[in-house]
C-alpha cells in the first residue's frame, strides 16, 4: 500500500467512526472551522488562528497582520536573497553552506556551529550520501546539529540505517509524527515542510543562512534534464525516485533575523516530536531595520489546531487588486481559500495557476489522476486562467506573485493537504527587487513550458469519488 493510499484509507475510516468520536470529545471544533469535512480536532484547546481581517491595502495586510505562526515583518537586504530554480543551483548551494564544498572565494574556513535539517524525504542517493557527509563532518567538528524527518511510510529501512549513523555521530535526529497517540492524525497528517538552516563562525560574528522551499533530500529534486545529479548517472536499482526529474524551487536567506525565526520553527517541531508542550512558535522580538525589502517567516501546524497558511493565502487573495500568479503542483482548494478565490475573481483580479494535469509517476495513484483533472475543471469553471506544464519534467514548485509586490516561496501547496492537514513553512516577501528577478527567473521558463488548459469531461464516479475523498486527498 503507498503512502497516498495509508492516508486515504485513514482518513476514510476517521471520517466513518466521526460520530462515535464527536459524541465523547469535548475537542471537536464546531462551526465555521468545520465546513470543509466531517470533523476537525483542536489539540489542548488552542484557538484556530484567525486571517480574516481586512485592511486598507495589501500593503498594510502584509505589514499589520497578526495570526498563527506568521512571523513579524523583518528588513532584508535584497543581494541576501537567492531564488534557487536550476537543480544543480540548489544542491550546489546546499553543500556550500555546509561546507561540503569549497568556497569560490576562497579565504579562510568557517566551520559550521549550528545547523537545522527538516525534511519531509531523505532519500538514498547522491545527494543523500552528500549530506550525510557534511552533518558528519560538522557533528565530528563540535557543531550542534539536528535532523527532523517525517516518520512516514516514504522514509525506507535504508534511509533509517543512514540517519541511525547520523545520530551515533551526535547528530540529533527526530522522526515527526503528527497526532500523538491519535492513529487517525498519526498517519493522515504529515512533515511536508523543508528547512535548511546552518551558522558558521567566521571570528568576530556568525555567519547564518537558510534554505526553504519545495525540495526533499532525493536526487529526483536534483536532476537535470539529462538525468544526472552535478554531471553524474545516480540511478540506483531499486531506488523509489528513479529516473524522476522535479522542477523546483528554493529561496536562500542569508539574513540573521530570518534565520533565527526559522531556528524557533525547527525548535517548536522538534519540540513536538519529543512530545513535549509545544504551542505557537516563539518568534523573537522584531528589530526596526531600514531595507528596500522586508520579509516574514511563517509555519502551519495543522495537526496542532493551526491553519497559518490557509489564513495567509486566503488574506493575500481578499487583498489583491490586480493580478495573483501561482505555481503549485497541486489544486484542491479549502473552503476557505475558495471563497477568496471567488472574491478576488469577483472583484476583477486576473487569476493565473501554473500547475500539472497529470502527475508522470508524482507518487499520484493512477486511480486518482481523474481527480487531478477534475478540480482543474472546477478551476476553470471559477474563472482561473489555468496553464498546464508540458515539460518531461514533474512541476513541483510552490510560489505566488500577488500584485507584483507580495511573494510566496515555500513548501505549501494549494490542496487540502496543505491548507489542512501537512506541516507547511516558507516565506512571504515585499521585495520588488525579488519579484523582478523571480518574473525573469521563474515565470518566464513556466510560461515558455506550459499551455492554456483544456477542461476535459470526467466520468461521474470521478465526480462523486472527488467529493468523497475531497476533504483528505
Amino acid at each position: 500500500m503507498t503512502p497516498h493510499w495509508i492516508a486515504l484509507a485513514c482518513g476514510l475510516a476517521g471520517a466513518a467512526a466521526e460520530s462515535n468520536f464527536a459524541a465523547v470529545s469535548d475537542e471537536v471544533i464546531v462551526g465555521e472551522e468545520d465546513r470543509d469535512g466531517p470533523f476537525e480536532r483542536r489539540a489542548r484547546r488552542r484557538e484556530p488562528p484567525r486571517g480574516d481581517a481586512r485592511f486598507a491595502s495589501l500593503e498594510q495586510f502584509f505589514d499589520q497582520a497578526r495570526f498563527g505562526n506568521l512571523g513579524p515583518p523583518r528588513g532584508v537586504d535584497p543581494s541576501r536573497l537567492e531564488l534557487l530554480w536550476s537543480p544543480e543551483a540548489a544542491l550546489e548551494r546546499r553543500l556550500l553552506d555546509l561546507g561540503e564544498v569549497s568556497s569560490p572565494e576562497g579565504g579562510s574556513p568557517c566551520p559550521v556551529a549550528e545547523l537545522d535539517a527538516v525534511y519531509m524525504e531523505w532519500h538514498e542517493g547522491f545527494a543523500q550520501d552528500r549530506f550525510q557527509a557534511a552533518l558528519l563532518a560538522a557533528a565530528q567538528n563540535g557543531a550542534k546539529a539536528r535532523v527532523l524527518v517525517g516518520d512516514n511510510a516514504f522514509i525506507t529501512a535504508k534511509d533509517r540505517e543512514a540517519l541511525s549513523r547520523l545520530s551515533a555521530a551526535g547528530v540529533q535526529v527526530a522522526y515527526f509524527r503528527a497526532g500523538g497517540d491519535n492513529l487517525r492524525d498519526s498517519l493522515n497528517k504529515s512533515l511536508h515542510g523543508k528547512v535548511l538552516r546552518v551558522r558558521r563562525d567566521c571570528g568576530s560574528a556568525p555567519v547564518d543562512s537558510v534554505i526553504t522551499g519545495g525540495r526533499n533530500v532525493k536526487d529526483s529534486f536534483f536532476r537535470d534534464g539529462a538525468g544526472r545529479v552535478l554531471g553524474r548517472r545516480t540511478e540506483r536499482p531499486g531506488a523509489r525516485d528513479s529516473g524522476l526529474q522535479y522542477q523546483d524551487l528554493d529561496l536562500r536567506l542569508a539574513d540573521s533575523a530570518l534565520a533565527a525565526d526559522f531556528a524557533e520553527v525547527a525548535a517548536q517541531l522538534h519540540r513536538h516530536a519529543q512530545g513535549l508542550e509545544e504551542g505557537p512558535v516563539r518568534f523573537p522580538r522584531a528589530v526596526e531595520v531600514p531595507s528596500a525589502c522586508r520579509a516574514r517567516v511563517f509555519s502551519s501546524t495543522p495537526f496542532d489546531g493551526d491553519r497559518t497558511w490557509e489564513h495567509l493565502f486566503a488574506g493575500l487573495l481578499r487583498h489583491a487588486g490586480s493580478e495573483v500568479v501561482c505555481v503549485s503542483p497541486y489544486f484542491n482548494p479549502s473552503e476557505r481559500a475558495a471563497d477568496a478565490l471567488r472574491e478576488a475573481l469577483g472583484k476583477g483580479v486576473r487569476v493565473v495557476l501554473f500547475t500539472n494535469s497529470e502527475f508522470k509517476r508524482d507518487n499520484v495513484p493512477n486511480t486518482l489522476q481523474g481527480l487531478v483533472r477534475h478540480r482543474l475543471n472546477e478551476a476553470a469553471g471559477y474563472g482561473i486562467d489555468v496553464r498546464e506544464w508540458s515539460d518531461p519534467s514533474v512541476l513541483h514548485a510552490k510560489t505566488c506573485l500577488v500584485d507584483e509586490r507580495v511573494l510566496y516561496v515555500g513548501s505549501a501547496n494549494l490542496n487540502m493537504r496543505s491548507f489542512k492537514h501537512d506541516v507547511e513553512t516558507g516565506v512571504v516577501l515585499d521585495c520588488p527587487p525579488l519579484n523582478e528577478r523571480w518574473k525573469e527567473l521563474v515565470l518566464s521558463e513556466v510560461i515558455a513550458k506550459s499551455g492554456r488548459y483544456e477542461p476535459k469531461t470526467q466520468s461521474a464516479f470521478v465526480r462523486f469519488l472527488s467529493g468523497v475523498v475531497r476533504y483528505f486527498y
